[in-house]
């Protein structure tokens, strides 16, 4: 009877022990669904800001021609000083002047008569690129400009840019976070869940260049159209909220 009786006791413990083992077993499954069953909210929020360019920039060429090098470049380099002149006078800074290149190349002609190319001189050409700030007056500052360098001077296409692109780029950012907040909220209410943290976000930014623009000339007794234009940024943000 004691054999038995201790064995009982053994089987006993044996099965308290394995039950206490499953318990535990199963609460960890629990646990790990319960983890894996969380629930998560994923929109996506957009933002916009319309940019209007506040600096114009051009390219200047002055281009002239001779027998003798010297007298071309002596030409070019007083044009181009004279064009100087009219940019200071306008109320351009030197700083936002910039030599962008000078070349000097000989002149050959084709003479299909002779079928021999000819010497024609030497060509120079002094090119710059300008910031105007004060955009609204581009038009007078090119006319001055074109005036001032006569038949040698050349106006490339013109590019207008936005001083400081982050002040729009943060607006949009802002908008477009408080849009995904804001449809997280109304599905979290609609479900009748409360709204947790971000736990993901990523964003997505737009940011169109600004084209260049061909210059209309018209009689010197009219300014020259210029029209900068406006361009719109476009901000999308995912984010990815815990539901608690």
């Amino acid at each position: 009877m004691r054999k038995i009786s201790n064995i009982s006791i053994v089987f006993v413990v044996l099965v308290a022990l394995v039950l206490v083992l499953l318990s535990n077993f199963v609460y960890v499954l629990v646990s790990d669904d319960t983890d894996k069953q969380r629930g998560t909210i994923d929109v996506e929020g957009v933002g916009y800001a319309t940019a209007v360019p506040d600096i114009a920039e051009l390219s200047i060429s002055v281009e002239t021609q001779d027998m003798q090098l010297t007298v071309a470049q002596k030409e070019a380099s007083d044009i181009m000083n004279s064009v100087f002149k009219s940019l200071n006078n306008n109320g351009v800074s030197d700083n936002d002047i910039q030599t962008i290149g000078y070349s000097i190349s000989p002149i050959w002609v084709w003479n299909p008569d002779k079928k021999i190319s000819e010497f024609k001189g030497y060509g120079v050409e002094n090119d710059i690129r300008v910031k105007i700030r004060d955009i609204e007056r581009t038009g007078d500052i090119i006319d001055d400009a074109v005036i001032a360098g006569g038949n040698n001077i050349r106006i490339g296409g013109i590019n207008f840019t936005v001083g400081d692109f982050n002040v729009y780029l943060d607006k949009a950012r802002e908008d477009a976070v408080i849009n995904a907040k804001n449809k997280a909220r109304m599905l979290a209410d609609m479900s009748g869940v409360e709204l947790g943290s971000p736990i993901r976000i990523t964003i997505d930014e737009n940011i169109p260049e600004i084209r260049s623009k061909s210059l209309a000339f018209r009689e010197m007794s009219q300014s020259t159209p210029i029209s900068a234009g406006e361009t719109s940024i476009r901000v999308s943000v995912n984010i990815i909220y815990e539901i608690n």
